[in-house]
Protein backbone atom coordinates (compact mmCIF):
# COMPACT_ATOMS: atom_id res chain seq x y z
CA UNK A 1 0.00 0.00 0.00
CA UNK A 2 2.03 3.08 -1.56
CA UNK A 3 2.13 6.04 1.92
CA UNK A 4 1.50 3.29 4.56
CA UNK A 5 5.07 3.56 5.40
CA UNK A 6 5.42 6.96 5.70
CA UNK A 7 1.41 7.62 7.84
CA UNK A 8 2.98 4.99 10.28
CA UNK A 9 6.25 7.18 11.13
CA UNK A 10 4.15 9.84 11.43
CA UNK A 11 1.91 8.68 13.45
CA UNK A 12 4.13 7.22 15.70
CA UNK A 13 5.69 11.14 15.22
CA UNK A 14 2.63 12.69 16.57
CA UNK A 15 1.38 10.29 18.92
CA UNK A 16 -2.27 11.68 18.60
CA UNK A 17 -4.59 8.23 20.14
CA UNK A 18 -7.38 8.91 18.43
CA UNK A 19 -5.36 9.00 14.75
CA UNK A 20 -3.87 6.15 16.16
CA UNK A 21 -6.69 4.19 17.05
CA UNK A 22 -8.45 5.10 13.32
CA UNK A 23 -5.45 3.45 11.83
CA UNK A 24 -5.66 0.28 14.23
CA UNK A 25 -9.63 0.41 13.81
CA UNK A 26 -9.16 0.24 9.79
CA UNK A 27 -6.65 -2.81 9.87
CA UNK A 28 -9.01 -4.24 12.20
CA UNK A 29 -11.75 -3.89 10.24
CA UNK A 30 -10.04 -5.94 7.44
CA UNK A 31 -8.46 -8.79 9.24
CA UNK A 32 -11.94 -9.02 10.12
CA UNK A 33 -12.96 -9.62 6.83
CA UNK A 34 -10.27 -11.92 6.28
CA UNK A 35 -11.01 -14.13 8.94
CA UNK A 36 -14.66 -14.38 7.97
CA UNK A 37 -13.62 -15.20 4.73
CA UNK A 38 -11.45 -18.08 6.42
CA UNK A 39 -13.37 -19.54 8.57
CA UNK A 40 -15.66 -21.55 6.55
CA UNK A 41 -12.35 -23.25 4.87
CA UNK A 42 -10.82 -24.31 8.36
CA UNK A 43 -10.43 -27.89 8.76
CA UNK A 44 -12.28 -29.22 11.23
CA UNK A 45 -12.01 -32.53 13.36
CA UNK A 46 -11.71 -31.16 17.04
CA UNK A 47 -13.06 -28.02 16.12
CA UNK A 48 -10.16 -26.49 18.38
CA UNK A 49 -8.39 -25.07 15.05
CA UNK A 50 -11.03 -23.09 14.37
CA UNK A 51 -11.82 -21.67 17.93
CA UNK A 52 -8.07 -20.07 17.38
CA UNK A 53 -8.80 -18.21 14.24
CA UNK A 54 -9.02 -14.57 15.03
CA UNK A 55 -8.34 -10.79 13.93
CA UNK A 56 -5.85 -8.68 15.00
CA UNK A 57 -5.15 -5.16 13.80
CA UNK A 58 -2.73 -3.09 15.08
CA UNK A 59 -0.49 0.31 13.84
CA UNK A 60 0.91 -2.18 11.83
CA UNK A 61 -0.99 -3.45 9.77
CA UNK A 62 -3.83 -6.47 9.57
CA UNK A 63 -3.66 -9.87 10.90
CA UNK A 64 -5.61 -12.78 10.85
CA UNK A 65 -4.00 -15.62 12.93
CA UNK A 66 -4.66 -19.33 14.06
CA UNK A 67 -3.12 -21.28 16.91
CA UNK A 68 -1.34 -20.99 20.08
CA UNK A 69 -0.17 -22.85 23.26
CA UNK A 70 -3.14 -25.17 23.22
CA UNK A 71 -3.09 -25.59 19.40
CA UNK A 72 0.55 -26.15 18.45
CA UNK A 73 -0.15 -27.76 14.99
CA UNK A 74 -1.95 -24.27 13.18
CA UNK A 75 0.98 -23.60 10.81
CA UNK A 76 1.79 -27.05 10.14
CA UNK A 77 -2.26 -27.27 8.73
CA UNK A 78 -1.67 -23.91 7.20
CA UNK A 79 1.14 -24.71 5.53
CA UNK A 80 1.75 -28.66 5.48
CA UNK A 81 4.83 -30.86 6.38
CA UNK A 82 5.34 -32.95 3.07
CA UNK A 83 7.94 -34.62 5.53
CA UNK A 84 4.69 -35.72 7.35
CA UNK A 85 2.91 -36.13 4.59
CA UNK A 86 0.57 -32.96 5.53
CA UNK A 87 -0.82 -31.44 2.72
CA UNK A 88 -0.93 -27.36 2.90
CA UNK A 89 -4.44 -26.18 3.64
CA UNK A 90 -3.67 -22.07 3.73
CA UNK A 91 -6.93 -21.08 4.70
CA UNK A 92 -5.71 -17.50 6.16
CA UNK A 93 -4.13 -17.07 2.76
CA UNK A 94 -6.21 -17.81 0.56
CA UNK A 95 -8.37 -15.75 2.30
CA UNK A 96 -6.50 -12.92 2.49
CA UNK A 97 -6.34 -13.17 -1.40
CA UNK A 98 -9.70 -13.37 -2.28
CA UNK A 99 -10.46 -9.99 -0.62
CA UNK A 100 -7.74 -8.01 -1.43
CA UNK A 101 -9.17 -6.54 -4.65
CA UNK A 102 -12.13 -5.84 -2.27
CA UNK A 103 -11.07 -3.71 0.41
CA UNK A 104 -7.44 -2.46 -1.30
CA UNK A 105 -9.75 1.05 -2.11
CA UNK A 106 -11.41 0.86 1.19
CA UNK A 107 -8.63 0.88 2.76
CA UNK A 108 -6.55 3.12 0.53
CA UNK A 109 -9.36 6.18 0.66
CA UNK A 110 -9.04 5.84 4.77
CA UNK A 111 -5.42 6.13 4.68
CA UNK A 112 -5.77 9.04 2.69
CA UNK A 113 -8.18 10.86 5.12
CA UNK A 114 -5.75 9.57 7.63
CA UNK A 115 -2.88 11.38 5.81
CA UNK A 116 -5.28 14.46 5.70
CA UNK A 117 -5.74 14.57 9.15
CA UNK A 118 -1.47 14.01 9.91
CA UNK A 119 -1.09 16.78 7.77
CA UNK A 120 -3.61 19.16 9.77
CA UNK A 121 -1.63 18.42 12.81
Amino acid sequence: MEGLKELRRDMRRIANSDLNQELRDANKEIAERIVGRALPNVPVRTGRLKATVRALGNLGGAVGKAGGAAVPYAAVIHWGSPKRGIARRPFLRDAADSVESGVVDDYERRINRLLEKVSAE
